[in-house]
């Protein structure tokens, strides 16, 4: 993620895409997932 964010700030649009298409996905799962996780843990499962 930080290598997609480096080559998007340096405004190396081919090497961003390429990377963005990998990277982006994974950072949406990872991020929706953590929610998901902390709202069953601690908000829904809390005794």
């Amino acid at each position: 993620i930080l290598t997609t964010v480096g080559f998007g700030l340096r405004r190396i649009d081919t090497r961003h895409r390429a990377w963005a298409r990998w990277t982006w996905p994974l950072w949406m799962y990872v991020s929706v997932s953590g929610v998901v996780v902390y709202l069953l843990l601690y908000q829904l499962y809390n005794d």
